[in-house]
């Protein structure tokens, strides 16, 4: 485990850094979520292709955090969330705009003729 204060390789079950004496536990470890549910489901119910690339966001977050590289976990996650909204509001607006289209021609009395 290298120490974050000083980047000493110390055991992995080291407790204190060998070189500055900085806590190495494990106990503050941020936890950051990987929106892999959120992915799948608006991949199943929204817009695949976006969802898609949202799933692939998603699955590298806890390969980055594996790799103790947190700064790509993060941006991996951020991913994953944007392209799962986006494909929320192309699904959104899909749905609004042929439920406009349905409204119009039903109303035009053209609609089922």
């Amino acid at each position: 485990m290298f120490c974050p204060k000083c980047g000493t390789d110390n055991g992995n079950n080291a407790a204190y850094c060998t070189q500055c004496g900085h806590g190495l536990s494990s106990g503050n470890v941020e936890i950051i979520n990987n929106y892999l549910v959120y992915a799948i489901l608006t991949t199943i119910f929204c817009f695949v292709p976006t969802g898609v690339v949202s799933i692939v966001y998603a699955a590298q977050v806890n390969e980055k955090i594996a790799l103790n590289d947190i700064t790509g976990a993060r941006m991996a996650a951020r991913n994953a969330k944007t392209w799962a909204w986006v494909s929320f509001v192309i699904s959104g607006v899909f749905w609004l705009v042929y439920a406009c289209i349905i409204v119009i021609l039903s109303l035009s009395g053209t609609a089922f003729r």
